[in-house]
């Protein structure tokens, strides 16, 4: 809506301007439309808090279980090679 009003005082403008006559100013355009809050920053630092401490309980959860994976697979490792020195 905001660019449409100022592309209809633009063109108003051009019509003065040919007319002779002075141009309007655009803040009285930019007066009728409010200015867009600014957002709080508690709740996106919250967020963010929340993100960061979900990623390193997940980063430990991961390595405990490649810890857990690595251990198993040497000792599956070991007991296939005494297997095989059995036979």
């Amino acid at each position: 809506e905001k660019h449409r009003a100022l592309a209809k005082l633009a063109q108003e403008n051009a019509a003065r301007i040919a007319k002779g006559e002075p141009q309007l100013p655009e803040e009285d355009v930019l007066k009728q439309f409010r200015p867009l809050p600014v957002p709080y920053r508690l709740n996106s630092m919250i967020v963010s808090g929340q993100i960061n401490t979900y990623a390193k309980h997940m980063s430990q959860f991961a390595s405990q279980s490649l810890a857990k994976l690595y251990l198993t697979q040497g000792l599956q490792n070991a007991k296939e090679n005494v297997k095989e020195q059995l036979k």
